[in-house]
């Protein structure tokens, strides 16, 4: 099973994270703080901060996506599903229930990150291209993302600790050398982390 590794979005053996719960930081005075964003729309809405530190500060405002590892007969590929809006003051995120089979691992889990983007960027729903996706990235909710617990066999152990359907979880680190994992949390618990995506802490996950 694989998963996003957002500083080159090449799907790789599934893979950082951690259980730090110190609150993300407060943006420096560098970054001045602006309006709420609008509340997005779905069967789950997604809210929570935007964390980013001067001189490098999240957009005025800006686009969330969500980017959910695939794995098909052709290969890996990531895949665009669900979106809304951000500011420096936080980010709300929604998406239907129905996700799309493409968006999931033989709709037995799937796993996606919350990516941002400026305002004038679009990334339309589907399969979408790595590289044109890497280069629009300001930011990922590296430590969190939204899980998808289907009713399939295949999925990993910790996907039994989540609901059927679409809820939110944050990493976990491994503490036995081996892959991170997921823990569920409150969908307004979220924080996408903005800099550069090549030093973010992604979590590794399987």
């Amino acid at each position: 099973m694989l998963r996003i590794t957002l500083a080159s979005l090449v799907l790789a053996a599934a893979c950082g994270g951690g259980t730090d719960t110190t609150p993300p930081p407060d943006m420096a005075t560098g970054c001045p703080s602006g309006a709420a964003p609008m509340p997005a729309t779905g069967d789950l809405v997604v809210t929570g901060a935007v964390a980013a530190t001067a001189p490098t500060c999240a957009p005025e405002a800006g686009r969330v996506y969500g980017i959910w590892s695939g794995q098909g007969p052709k290969g890996d590929y990531i895949f665009a599903y669900g979106e809304g809006g951000a500011t420096r003051a936080g980010f709300s995120f929604g998406l239907a229930a129905a996700i799309p089979g493409e968006a999931t691992f033989g709709n037995a889990f799937g796993v996606g990150v919350i990516a941002l983007v400026d305002a004038a960027t679009t990334i339309p729903p589907g399969i979408v291209d790595e590289n044109t996706v890497e280069d629009a990235v300001r930011g990922v909710s590296s430590q969190f993302a939204v899980v998808y617990h289907g009713p399939n066999a295949g999925a990993p152990e910790w996907v039994a600790a989540f609901p059927p359907g679409l809820s939110c979880g944050k990493c976990v680190k491994a503490t036995d050398g081996g892959f991170d994992t997921f823990a569920p949390i409150a969908c307004s618990e979220v924080v996408v982390d903005v800099g550069d995506v090549d030093a973010l802490d992604i979590c590794n996950w399987k």
